[in-house]
């Protein structure tokens, strides 16, 4: 079964509402789930009590109070009941078609990641209405959006394989597409289970961001993800910014199946995949100099055209 861990936002207003959803949710999947909330946030340690939940207070923090990522991983792996570990964001919908699509991942590694659908949820779910799922479902069907493949709110990974992130800031830029990049650096298949899984993003706004700089995690703790990445990832260009597309598995009801990309891409990610990390500066101005080309000669068609 699955250990759920995440570091929720104080509970309060309607970003309470949007977590206890969430959390009920994991909880209804299957009774052998684990559930750890990390931080000191407001209602965190009585929202674990509540629920009986794992409850780990103390973490790290930058100075502006926003957690710190790698403690958070290292220590779930560290003290997690289960086999299968899953970092989701506190405002994550899971259904049960979730549980089933793990375990028809049959591979003793992976990182599996999936799209979500965006939903404005106001107001509690009832859990003790058996139809409360079904019911979702038909309103985010109507409702929802699909999200692209940027917009990533959770891994589900084997404990066995001890994933070592850097010291990230927890959602801001970058984390999350690093870790697809890892995963794959580190040779574990990434598996996209979008096809497979209803998983169910609830809106809500980023008042919680210090010094924002933009409708949402913009400012300067973005800015200190991307440049903790470094080299790494060439933050100075979005090619290097991995997404789901960038699974090389596909999860389906017939079973999992490797992904077919376009050759620029199988370009770009082979090239930085089996190159060392410190000629990814180069392999990155090459790249987008060839973008700049391919570019110029189209508008130069464009414009004879006219």
């Amino acid at each position: 079964m699955i250990t759920f861990f995440t570091i929720p936002k104080p509970f309060k207003g309607h970003i309470s509402v949007i977590q206890k959803n969430a959390i009920q949710s994991w909880l209804y999947l299957h009774p052998g789930c684990e559930i750890i909330l990390y931080g000191d946030e407001e209602g965190i340690r009585e929202t674990a009590d509540e629920f009986g939940l794992v409850h780990v207070p103390e973490i790290k923090k930058n100075e502006n109070g926003t957690p710190f990522l790698d403690f958070v991983f290292n220590h779930a792996q560290s003290i997690a009941k289960n086999d299968t570990l899953c970092y989701a964001n506190a405002d994550i919908i899971f259904c049960k078609d979730f549980i089933k699509s793990i375990q028809n991942i049959k591979k003793d590694s992976f990182l599996a990641v999936g799209r979500r659908w965006e939903n404005t949820i106001q107001t509690p779910l009832n859990f003790s209405d058996t139809d409360w799922e079904n019911n979702l479902r038909t309103v985010v069907k109507n409702n929802g959006i699909l999200t692209g493949p940027t917009a990533i709110d959770y891994f589900v990974f084997p404990k066995i394989i001890q994933v070592k992130i850097l010291s990230f800031l927890v959602g801001r830029k970058g984390w999350d597409n690093w870790m697809i990049y890892h995963a794959r650096k580190e040779g574990y298949p990434v598996i996209d289970i979008s096809q497979v899984t209803t998983i169910i993003h609830q809106n809500h706004d980023y008042n919680h961001v210090p010094i924002k700089q933009g409708e949402k995690w913009q400012g300067p703790e973005s800015d200190y993800n991307e440049n903790l990445m470094g080299n790494k990832l060439c933050q100075k260009s979005d090619l290097f910014l991995w997404s789901i597309d960038d699974a090389d598995y596909y999860l389906t009801d017939r079973g999992l199946f490797r992904r077919r990309n376009g050759i620029l891409n199988l370009l770009n990610r082979n090239v930085i995949l089996k190159s060392p990390e410190f000629l990814y500066p180069l392999i990155g101005f090459f790249i987008m100099t060839i973008y700049k080309i391919k570019i110029m000669a189209l508008l130069n068609r464009i414009l004879s055209i006219q």
